[in-house]
């Protein structure tokens, strides 16, 4: 659902869930939830009558007490352990940890040989060939290798989905409007299942850990990822049927021409940082997951910063929306009007070719009026262009309709020398 209001901003959607029939009455209060439309969607439960939504944590890994060692010659099996991620996940646990690893993949020996000589000149690895779309053949490979090579201390699920820029390059194809019931399933059903077969295989087994990966569009959605942003929102809210055995879900931002996002443009990458997601290397990204690998949280986020506008929908209490303050030069107050009509005007023609549109309001926000990402990085573009700025796509959220933004370029090129302090006040807007 989240990817649903990315893909059609003027759309705003609400998940609620109840555990008794005697709370339906409860359903007709979310409809008057007055801050629903400034957060586009919204996740609900409604427990015996108590009401629940979901609200983020920080923390700082730098400052946690982690004793890494507690990682050190632990037996893994890696599901995806030769893919972006999950090699270089394997390098550092076999030549910092000394772990001992067991690698599912569907390629075969002579495909994954030189990365297998890689990995085997740093430790203990074995490599199990199975393809894991098939149903049955998880659980299949778990039971097998326990058989082959004994127990083993936890399960690191890193399957994902095509690249990134299959997506990119295909954006209406996968938009969920565009989409099928047969697409959707065939999009989301690899990760859900292999999911439930490791559950299943856990069922009579205790003390084992599951650690999967997943994606911040499970909370966030994602443009043109609705099936993968539903599989990863399935993986950060699953709870295993064994309580004996320990799952972890790690959600994580975007990786820098890793995994998924191999050989993405350095625009989509900006983008990212832009939006407020911290953008994963190597080094940054795999010190990261092991040392969320051994903290005690189980459902982490993990890449997502304070430039991010949708953390809002996780701020519950104490709501409140202040106004906007702007200077503007009291001496030359009918020159600055005269300019602000004429920046309003051309701001206007700048966004109704970006949106293409006929006409929009003043008053309209970017990303409700069909704005999105990509497109956000040409509206800058031409803006910058147009005016000779220097905003960013961080301005746009904090600035979203014409006539803030109008307002924004103009006190970006009023020169501060001319304007003594005197001739400075206050607006409120």
């Amino acid at each position: 659902m989240p990817a649903i209001s990315v893909e059609n901003p003027n759309i705003f959607g609400k998940l609620c869930i109840i555990n008794n029939k005697n709370d339906l009455k409860l359903i007709i209060n979310e409809l008057n939830d007055v801050y629903w439309n400034f957060k586009n969607f919204i996740y609900v439960e409604i427990i015996n009558g108590v009401r629940y939504v979901e609200q983020l944590n920080r923390i700082n890994l730098n400052k946690s007490n982690i004793n890494l060692e507690k990682i050190n010659e632990k037996t893994y099996v890696m599901l995806g352990g030769l893919g972006g991620i999950g090699f270089l996940l394997s390098k550092y646990l076999l030549r910092d940890h000394k772990c001992r690893l067991i690698l599912i993949g569907r390629k075969n020996h002579d495909e994954i040989s030189q990365k297998l000589d890689i990995l085997r000149k740093l430790g203990d690895v074995k490599y199990y060939k199975a393809d894991l779309e098939n149903k049955g053949n998880t659980k299949k490979a778990l039971n097998d290798i326990e058989h082959l090579y004994g127990t083993f201390d936890g399960i690191i699920n890193l399957i994902g989905d095509k690249k990134a820029l299959e997506h990119w390059n295909n954006i209406d194809a996968y938009l969920s409007k565009n989409q099928t019931s047969e697409t959707i399933f065939k999009g989301i059903n690899t990760r859900v299942q292999v999911m439930h077969e490791i559950d299943d295989y856990l069922i009579n087994k205790d003390g084992l850990e599951v650690i999967a990966l997943s994606s911040v569009t499970a909370l966030f959605g994602g443009n043109s990822f609705g099936a993968y942003s539903a599989a990863s929102s399935y993986l950060l809210d699953y709870k295993l049927k064994n309580p004996n055995n320990k799952y972890k879900v790690i959600a994580s931002s975007k990786w820098k021409n890793i995994g998924m996002s191999e050989n993405e443009s350095e625009d989509n990458v900006e983008v990212a940082k832009q939006l407020g997601y911290d953008v994963f290397d190597e080094k940054s990204g795999i010190k990261s997951i092991i040392l969320m690998m051994l903290i005690n949280d189980n459902k982490i986020i993990a890449g997502v910063n304070d430039l991010n506008y949708e953390l809002g929908r996780f701020i519950s209490v104490g709501e409140q929306f202040s106004a906007l303050k702007l200077k503007e030069n009291n001496k030359n107050k009918e020159l600055n009007m005269n300019g602000n009509c004429q920046v309003e005007n051309k701001m206007k023609n700048i966004w109704k070719n970006v949106l293409k549109l006929d006409d929009i309001s003043l008053d309209a926000k970017f990303f409700e009026a069909g704005g999105n990402s990509l497109k956000s990085i040409y509206l800058i573009s031409k803006i910058n262009e147009e005016f000779e700025t220097e905003i960013s796509i961080v301005d746009l959220f904090q600035y979203p309709t014409i006539r803030q933004l109008s307002r924004k370029v103009e006190v970006f090129t009023v020169n501060e020398s001319d304007v003594e302090d005197d001739d400075i006040k206050m607006i409120e807007i």
